[in-house]
């Protein structure tokens, strides 16, 4: 048996399989879900390295591998041509005994998974989607201040690594106000002004836009600031003031290079107590000088103006302000998310809005990918198919909170660490139905396939046959099973009742029987448990290829099974393992659980399409 181990290193992978001690405790690989109901812990790679001549301690400026043993150095193990963990080591501990004859060191590489557990929370959704934008990525938006400052704070962080931050005036109110899901508290300036200094750019366009709370109907008069943009050209001043027209709207004003007013039009639709993002997009067409107001107002209808100032020109920002030269703030408006941009497009992306929603409807697989994406962790999704919209607002919390959260919503995916790469795996629930079951890792008691202990077991640890699923911030959904032996009905007729109650980042509130019923299903099925089966792939050769191909969520079925366990056969999914490796042995134990529950109805399906048979799938 061809066990390799290689270290990257110095940008090349190399063989250092003759260091490890594979006799005295040889490799043990541990990978994807432990127990039933649980998530994926990191995959780990346990061996020892002699380390005689000090060739794996890190700081040994003689050593051979000197300096490329450093924290997290990739590692890879593979047993013939197939590759069964990759990984990172994190540190070098050298060990010796009396006389220092025997050096070693023991490491213990792990996936990705390691790492994200210490990540720290992610950015507002609003503030993702501005700051992964491909204007943004490619130096068009020259400004960007979330104005998610701390009520304590004295200036306006710039979101830009360098830029300038912003210059209050007045008596700010940081963190005065929650916008809700897509940002965190915006501020009141409490009719003061604020400045705001982009990075130096050159053009003939420009966005301006900001996130702002109107106050109900009444409380302005009209001609309050609520914004200005200085450019180059001959319209060099842009200013947005408030208006009472329409149920009370914006007036975009422009003035030119003698003071003169060019422009003075109203913004589409009422904007009095809405939560609106405002998008100004000028850019020079011409001689003429083209415009569009945007009021994107957050859960209703938006519009926008257009229209042209003839014989004018414009060019990137130079500078904005909350207020105006000459006429500060409102008092009682809140502002945040004001981004200068020299690209009159800058905001007009997909990505923008959906992060002005927090991502609300997105699907499981389109969240998985985006979050991995936006944060430079590799991901690879295997999805069942008719996928519909599932996910509610992306809630607050660490990159792998959220990760964890669309995983539970999801109500039967493993997110796991990658096999052969520092990576994420994802496999949906709709990914473990019947096509994972039709491929089943066919094992054979009666052939010898299992290796003690095999030790099954009926227990009430994962029951649960009166389940309510609640969706955060929303309603609930109750599903039970009041007939049958894992009823809740009394014994003998049932078990009693076994309530689990929980909350879901799940989309609509329709959502929620169906989930229940789910759980439920998942929570009440009446067979024999096998929470761990063990193999010698050493003794079984025939079953090497089939393991190496297995993957968390692929079924498992086990034949022959003897009468004292009081089942003829077994069918189940795998989720995860733990794999034994020496110079000669390779024994693995799988970690499993009951399969049935993803045999679900499939119209005019030969296998899958009787109800007696196989359960509705959520």
């Amino acid at each position: 048996m061809a066990v390799k181990v290689e270290l990257f290193l110095n940008a090349t992978w190399t063989d250092v399989t003759s260091y490890v001690l594979t006799e005295q405790g040889g490799i043990k690989i541990t990978f994807g879900v432990r127990t039933e109901n649980g998530t994926a812990d990191a995959n780990t790679c346990d061996l020892t390295f002699k380390n005689t001549d000090g060739r794996f301690t890190p700081r040994n400026t003689a050593g051979a591998y000197y300096p490329y043993l450093t924290r997290n150095t990739p590692l890879r193990v593979s047993v013939g041509a197939v590759e069964r963990f990759r990984g990172e080591v994190p540190e070098w501990p050298v060990r010796w005994n009396e006389n220092k004859s025997f050096v070693t060191v023991s490491v213990q590489a792990s996936g990705i998974l390691r790492r994200l557990q210490r990540s720290t929370a992610l950015d507002s959704t609003l503030k993702a989607a501005i700051t992964h934008l491909s204007t943004y990525l490619n130096g068009n938006i020259t400004g960007y201040w979330p104005i998610e400052d701390g009520n304590n704070s004295t200036s306006i962080a710039s979101a830009i690594v360098g830029g300038t931050a912003g210059v209050p005036g007045g008596t700010p109110d940081y963190a005065a106000f929650d916008p809700g899901v897509m940002s965190r508290e915006i501020a009141n300036f409490n009719g003061g002004r604020a400045t705001f200094t982009p990075t130096v750019a050159t053009g003939t366009e420009f966005t301006a836009g900001f996130l702002i709370q109107f106050p109900d109907t009444g409380a302005l008069t009209g001609g309050e600031g609520l914004f200005q943009v200085v450019t180059a050209g001959t319209v060099p001043t842009w200013n947005l003031l408030y208006s009472p027209t329409f149920g009370g709207n914006i007036l975009l004003q422009a003035i030119d290079n003698t003071g003169a007013e060019v422009l003075a039009v109203n913004s589409p639709g009422s904007l009095d107590g809405q939560l609106v993002y405002v998008k100004l997009e000028v850019t020079q067409n011409g001689g003429n000088v083209d415009y569009a107001i945007s009021p994107l107002v957050i859960g209703g209808t938006s519009g926008t103006g257009l229209g042209s100032i003839v014989g004018k020109t414009t060019g990137a920002p130079i500078s904005g302000a909350i207020g105006t030269g000459v006429i500060p703030i409102a008092a009682d408006v809140y502002i945040g998310h004001v981004v200068l941009a020299k690209d009159n497009q800058a905001l007009f992306i997909s990505n923008f809005d959906d992060g002005l929603h927090a991502y609300s409807g997105e699907t499981i697989e389109a969240r998985m990918s985006r979050l991995a994406t936006q944060n430079n962790v590799t991901i690879s999704v295997a999805s069942g198919t008719n996928l519909i919209a599932e996910m509610g607002p992306q809630p607050d919390g660490s990159l792998l909170d959220v990760l964890r959260a669309a995983e539970k919503a999801d109500a039967g995916g493993i997110l796991r660490d990658a096999i052969n790469a520092v990576g994420l795996s994802y496999i949906t629930r709709r990914g473990r139905y019947n096509e994972k079951q039709a491929t089943a890792f066919a094992l054979d008691y009666a052939a010898g396939h299992l290796s003690p202990p095999l030790e099954p077991t009926d227990d009430d640890q994962n029951l649960r046959n009166d389940v309510t699923a609640h969706r955060d911030g929303g309603s609930l959904g109750r599903a039970t099973l009041a007939s049958g032996a894992l009823s809740t009905a009394a014994y003998p007729s049932g078990v009693g009742p076994y309530p689990f109650e929980d909350t879901y980042a799940t989309y609509l509130d329709s959502q929620l029987p169906y989930l229940a019923q789910w759980l439920l299903a998942q929570g009440t099925i009446d067979e024999t448990r096998w929470p761990a089966i063990t193999i010698d792939l050493t003794k079984n050769t025939s079953l090497v290829t089939g393991f190496d191909a297995l993957r968390p969520g692929y079924a498992v079925t086990v034949a022959n099974l003897p009468a004292i366990s009081g089942a003829t056969s077994a069918t189940l999914q795998c989720i995860g393992w733990t794999e034994y490796l020496t110079s000669h042995r390779r024994i693995v134990t799988l970690n499993c659980v009951p399969g049935t529950i993803f045999h679900v109805f499939e119209l005019d399906h030969t296998t899958y399409g009787k109800l007696d048979d196989n359960r509705l799938a959520y």
